[in-house]
C-alpha cells in the first residue's frame, strides 16, 4: 500500500450527538489524484494537516497532548490484503484502527496487516517505550495476521495488553501463538521482548488504559465482539465482522450493536458487501452497505465509516458504495447530520475533546447483551429494564417497578407501576417458590423487580459475574454454552426454558461466573431477585433448597447424557475431536507418571493422522450421502486396523486421528501399512476412495499441543519424506495409502 499523505477529518467542536452543519451530500473524504484531501481537513503536499488535528508526514499523530481524540485507520480491508494500484486511495491492508486521547494509553482495534505500519510509525516518531492495549474483535486470520510484524512487541520496555472475549486468557494466547509456531514463523510468541499480557473481557463495561470500553457480542461465524470507547467526551464504536439476521431486504438491526452505537460520534461498521453481493453470501458473517446505513441512522451517530472492504472492491467500487450509502441516508429526516465515508488508510478522524461527555450507553448496551459489568450491574440493568416503560404481559401493559435488592435497598427512580399484589401473582408461576405460603411469597414480592427483554436480547452472558436470579413469567429463553475446538468457537444449545423456570441460580450458589448464555427467543418478562435475598430464602425454606437440588440433579443427568453423545462423532461412531483430545491429555499424563515412578523413558505414544483426499469432489460428483458412506468406511478401516486400546477419532470434516499408546515409531508404521492393506482388500465403501496417512511419535515428558502434533503428522503425509523435528514431536517416514 503506497499511501504517504495522511488525510484528516475534523469534526466541528460544537457538534453534539450527531449534530452538524454538514449535509449527507458533503464530500468530506474527497481526494485528488495525488491523494491530498480537498475536505475540511485538507493536507498539504508534505502531509502536514492545516487543521487542528495535525498529522506529520510520517503518519504519527500527537493526539495525547492536543486536547483531541484521534482515530486513525491503518488497515481497512477484510478477508485478505489487497495491495496494488487499484486500491491505492483507500488501502489494501487488513483491519487495524488506533484511538488516541489525552491522558490515555494507546488503544488499537485488531491486528491485521495494518498494524505493521502503526508499529513502524511509533518507532519513527520516538514514542517508545509505551503501553498499548490491543482490543481484538475475534481471532480470524485477517484480524491477527499482522501481529508478528508489530515492531513494539519485539522491544523490551514496551507493555502490550491484549484483550478479547474468546473464552479465556489461555485461549486468546493460544490463538496468537498458533500462527507463530516455527512451521509458520521464525519467532515464537514467547520470544518477544515486550511485556505481553492477555486479558479476557466479559461482556459489559470496563476501564482500559484510562478510557471507558464497553464490549458487546456481534453475529459472526465463530463469534466476534464489538467495542465502544468513551473518552474525552467522545464515543467511538468499532463493529466489524457482524451480520444481520433476516432475509434481505428485511434485515433486523442487531440490538447489541444498536445499543452500543447509540449517540456515538463515530461508528466504524462492517460494510463488506454491496446489497446485491450480500444475498449470495448470507451466513459469511458480514453486512451489506444499506444495513450499516440503517443502523447508523437508528443509533443517531455523527459519522459512519464503511469498513472491512471486500478485497475484490477497488477504489472506484468503494466510491460507488459511498455514493449509494449517502443517497440512502439523504432520504431520511433523521440522517440530515450523518456524514458517511469509506474508511481509508492513513486517514484520521479528529474529534475535539468535549467539555461534557455525551450520554454513554454503557447501561443500555450492557442490558442489551446481558452484561453485569464490573462497576454496578444493578444500575445498568435499571436504565433499560427496570422500567421506564410499562411491562407487557399477554398484550396488556401493567407497568413495572425499579426496586433492586442486592444490598437490601429499593432504588426507586420513578413511581412503581407493578404493585406488590401483581408481583405476588407473578411469583406464583415460579417452580422454585410454588410451595411457599402467601405470607412467605409476600417478602419476595416486596424485594423483587420486574424486568423485560426483547427477542434476541441476552439475559445472562457466559463468563460474567452473577448477582441475580431470574424467573421467567412470560416468554421463551434459550441457553447455550461456548465450545472451543481446534481454534473454532461454536455455541452448543443446552436447554429451552419457559414460564416458571429459573436461570442464573448456579452462579449465586457457588459464586463463580455464569456457566451459560441465555437469549430471549420472544418478548420475555422476568422477576429478578438479588443474591442476598435469594440465598437467604433458600436457607430459610427447605422447599426452595429442595427445588434447587432437583434442578441441579436434572442438569447433572442431562449433562451425563450429552457427554455420551458429544464424545462420539454422530456420523461415523468414532470419537469426536474433543474426545480424542481428552484421551491424548490423559494418555500423556499417564505416560509421564509411569516414567517418573519407574524411572527411565516414558512409554512411547504415537499418533496416526489420515485424511480422505478429494472428499468435496466425491460429494459434488456423487452426492453428500455417498460422501458420508466414504467417511463411515474410512472409520471402519481404522477401527479394524488397530487394537481395542487404541483411540480412533474424527478430528475434522475429512480428517481422522488414531492414538496409539505404548507404540513407537516402527509400530506406528506397521499400523499405517495395515490400514493401507485393509483399505485395498476390503470393499468397505460404495467405491474406491483415496486416503493418505502419516504418523508421528511424541515425548510424553514434553508433550506438545495435540493440534500441533496433528500438523506434524499431516506434513509427514504431505511431504513424502520425514519432517524435521520441531519441539518434542518427531515425525516418522510418511505412509500414503491410495486406492485407484
Amino acid at each position: 500500500m503506497g499511501w504517504g499523505l495522511p488525510l484528516t477529518f475534523i469534526s466541528p467542536p460544537n457538534r453534539r450527538e450527531g449534530a452538524s452543519e454538514e449535509t449527507p451530500g458533503d464530500t468530506t473524504d474527497a481526494t485528488g489524484a495525488n491523494g491530498a484531501s480537498s475536505a475540511n481537513g485538507a493536507s498539504s503536499a508534505n502531509g502536514a494537516s492545516s487543521a487542528n488535528g495535525a498529522s506529520s508526514a510520517n503518519g504519527a499523530s500527537s493526539a495525547n497532548g492536543t486536547g483531541e481524540v484521534r482515530v486513525r485507520f491503518w488497515g481497512v480491508r477484510g478477508s485478505v490484503p489487497a495491495p496494488g494500484p487499484s486500491t491505492v486511495r483507500h488501502g489494501g491492508n487488513t483491519s487495524c484502527v488506533s484511538v488516541e486521547a489525552p491522558g490515555c494509553d494507546l488503544l488499537v482495534f485488531d491486528a491485521g496487516t495494518g498494524i505493521r505500519e502503526l508499529g513502524a510509525a511509533l518507532a519513527r516518531t520516538g514514542r517508545l517505550p509505551l503501553t498499548a492495549h490491543l482490543l481484538l474483535s475475534h481471532t480470524h486470520w485477517d484480524h491477527i495476521q499482522g501481529f508478528p510484524f508489530f515492531a513494539p512487541a519485539f522491544m523490551p520496555g514496551n507493555r502490550l495488553v491484549i484483550h478479547g472475549a474468546h473464552g479465556g486468557e489461555q485461549d486468546l494466547a493460544e490463538a496468537l501463538e498458533g500462527q507463530m509456531l516455527h512451521r509458520y514463523f521464525p519467532v515464537r510468541l514467547t520470544d518477544l521482548g515486550a511485556e505481553i499480557l492477555f486479558r479476557d473481557l466479559p461482556m459489559g463495561g470496563h476501564t482500559i488504559g484510562g478510557a471507558r470500553v464497553t464490549v458487546a457480542p456481534a453475529r459472526h461465524p465463530g463469534g466476534s465482539v464489538a467495542y465502544r470507547v468513551d473518552v474525552g467526551g467522545r464515543a467511538i464504536v468499532y463493529a466489524t465482522d457482524t451480520e444481520p439476521e433476516g432475509v434481505f431486504p428485511d434485515l433486523t438491526l442487531d440490538p447489541n450493536v444498536l445499543a452500543l452505537a447509540r449517540g456515538a460520534d463515530v461508528l466504524i461498521h462492517d460494510s463488506q458487501y454491496t446489497d446485491e453481493g450480500f444475498q449470495s453470501k448470507v451466513g459469511w458473517g458480514h453486512s451489506p452497505v444499506s444495513y450499516a446505513v440503517r443502523l447508523a441512522i437508528a443509533a443517531g451517530v455523527g459519522r459512519l465509516c464503511l469498513f472491512h472492504h471486500d478485497p475484490s472492491h477497488d477504489d472506484d467500487a468503494l466510491d460507488a458504495m459511498v455514493a449509494r450509502a449517502r443517497s440512502l441516508a439523504a432520504g431520511h429526516r433523521l440522517a440530515r447530520s450523518l456524514k458517511i465515508e469509506a474508511a481509508s488508510e492513513g486517514v484520521d478522524v479528529v474529534l475535539p475533546v468535549a467539555p461534557v461527555a455525551p450520554s454513554a450507553p454503557d447501561a443500555d448496551a450492557a442490558a442489551a447483551h446481558g452484561s453485569g459489568g464490573g462497576d454496578g450491574s444493578t444500575a445498568t440493568r435499571k436504565r433499560r429494564s427496570d422500567l421506564q416503560a410499562p411491562v407487557v404481559l399477554n398484550g396488556s401493559a401493567v407497568g413495572a417497578t425499579i426496586a433492586d435488592t442486592d444490598t437490601g435497598r429499593g432504588a426507586k427512580e420513578s413511581e412503581p407501576l407493578v404493585e406488590v399484589p401483581e408481583r405476588l401473582r407473578l411469583l406464583r408461576k415460579a417452580h422454585l417458590f410454588r410451595q411457599l405460603r402467601d405470607d412467605e411469597l409476600q417478602e419476595l414480592a416486596e424485594a423483587c423487580a420486574v424486568v423485560t427483554f426483547e427477542e434476541g436480547e441476552v439475559l445472562l452472558q457466559q463468563g460474567e459475574p452473577g448477582e441475580h436470579v431470574f424467573t421467567i413469567v412470560q416468554g421463551v429463553v434459550d441457553t447455550t454454552v461456548r465450545q472451543y475446538e481446534a481454534g473454532l468457537v461454536t455455541s452448543v444449545h443446552i436447554a429451552t426454558l419457559g414460564v416458571g423456570d429459573a436461570l442464573g441460580h448456579l452462579a449465586l450458589v457457588d459464586g463463580r461466573p455464569r456457566s451459560a448464555t441465555a437469549v430471549a427467543q420472544t418478548h420475555v418478562v422476568c422477576l429478578r431477585l438479588g443474591r442476598r435475598v435469594f440465598v437467604d430464602t433458600a436457607r430459610r425454606h427447605w422447599s426452595v433448597a429442595q427445588g434447587l437440588l432437583s434442578v441441579f440433579a436434572d442438569r447433572i443427568r442431562g449433562a451425563d447424557e450429552r457427554l455420551g453423545d458429544l464424545a462420539r462423532d454422530q456420523l461415523t461412531g468414532v470419537y469426536s475431536a474433543g474426545g480424542v483430545l481428552d484421551h491424548y491429555e490423559r494418555e500423556t499424563a499417564r505416560s509421564g507418571r509411569v516414567a517418573r515412578r519407574m524411572g527411565g523413558a516414558p512409554p512411547p505414544l504415537s499418533v496416526l493422522w489420515a485424511d480422505i483426499q478429494q472428499l468435496r469432489a466425491i460429494n459434488d460428483a456423487h452426492g453428500v450421502r455417498t460422501g458420508d458412506e466414504v467417511l463411515r468406511a474410512a472409520a471402519r478401516v481404522l477401527r479394524e486396523a488397530v487394537r481395542t486400546v487404541d483411540v480412533v477419532g474424527r478430528v475434522s470434516g475429512d480428517e481422522f486421528a488414531v492414538l496409539l499408546p505404548d507404540t513407537d515409531e516402527a509400530g506406528a508404521e506397521v499400523v499405517a501399512a495395515r490400514v493401507r492393506t485393509m483399505q485395498q482388500e476390503n470393499a468397505l465403501a460404495p467405491g474406491p476412495f483415496p486416503m493418505r496417512a502419516g504418523v508421528v511419535t511424541c515425548d510424553a515428558l514434553r508433550p506438545v499441543q495435540f493440534a500441533e502434533l496433528l500438523v506434524a503428522a499431516g506434513y509427514a503425509a504431505w511431504a513424502g519424506q520425514p519432517l524435521a523435528p520441531d519441539t518434542a514431536a518427531t515425525p516418522s517416514a510418511p505412509v500414503a495409502a491410495v486406492v485407484a
